[in-house]
């Protein structure tokens, strides 16, 4: 069995979208923990009114 050539051009392209993936990812999960806390501030405060 001959060993896999790589392809320099190929690899630099998949890390660049790998990166391009974790970057989104990353946000999106940034994004999703800021509105948990908003939401949970919301009902802290709207509770503390109310009583």
């Amino acid at each position: 069995m001959t060993p896999v050539q790589k392809l320099g051009n190929v690899d630099k392209e998949k890390r660049t979208a790998q990166k391009v993936a974790f970057g989104f990812f990353s946000f999106l999960s940034y994004f999703v923990v800021i509105i948990l806390f908003v939401i949970l501030g919301f009902i802290i405060i709207q509770g503390g009114k109310r009583n």
